[in-house]
C-alpha cells in the first residue's frame, strides 16, 4: 500500500496536480479568528455551476493521474 501511495504522490507531483483539496464554498463566516486565512472582504459564494465545474476538473485530474499510476 505504501509503495502505491508513493507512486501516486510522485506522479501527482510530476504532473503538478494536488493530492488533496480544501474547497471553501462560502465567505459568510463571521468568526473573525486571528488565524484565519480568508479575506472576507472578497465576499460572495460559489454558485452551484462553479462548484460542479471545480469538482469536474478535480475528477478529470483524478482519472488522468490514476490511469498513469497503474
Amino acid at each position: 500500500m505504501a509503495a502505491m501511495m508513493d507512486r501516486i504522490s510522485d506522479k501527482a507531483s510530476a504532473l503538478g496536480v494536488p493530492l488533496g483539496v480544501h474547497l471553501d464554498l462560502t465567505w459568510k463566516c463571521n468568526e473573525a479568528c486571528g488565524h484565519c486565512y480568508l479575506d472576507h472582504s472578497l465576499g460572495g459564494d460559489m454558485t452551484t455551476a462553479e462548484i460542479k465545474d471545480v469538482l469536474g476538473q478535480l475528477r478529470s485530474e483524478e482519472r488522468r493521474v490514476g490511469k498513469e499510476c497503474r
